[in-house]
């Protein structure tokens, strides 16, 4: 059986102002070591109501391991439960997670 290891989830806000959420595995250096690394986004809605989401960050990457320069980080955080739960279903950290069945009533 596989051991599970132990998450550190951390948000980054970049110099770019970009904010990506990941499980920091290390520290290599000025250099932090991420794993499954997602950018959040933001859009607005006609009537103005700010939609918050988040998508993977260097989708690209062969193994999911981002090397990120600390000089390109402005501050850090962590993230609120609702905000790790959100990442982990992202991520694929939570396996097996049951979806209930959305019902319309009408009338």
């Amino acid at each position: 059986m596989e051991e599970q290891q132990e998450q550190n989830i951390i948000i980054f806000k970049l110099t770019s102002g970009d904010e990506v959420i990941a499980n920091m595995i290390g520290e290599q250096g000025p250099v932090f070591v991420l794993e499954n690394p997602y950018a959040f986004t933001y859009t607005t809605t006609p009537d103005g109501k700010l939609n918050g989401g988040i998508m993977k960050w260097m989708g690209q990457s062969s193994d999911g391991i981002v090397m990120l320069n600390a000089h390109q980080v402005v501050a850090t955080t962590t993230p609120k439960d609702e905000i790790i739960r959100a990442y982990n279903i992202s991520a694929g950290n939570i396996p097996n997670i049951e979806i209930p069945e959305q019902k319309i009533i009408l009338g």
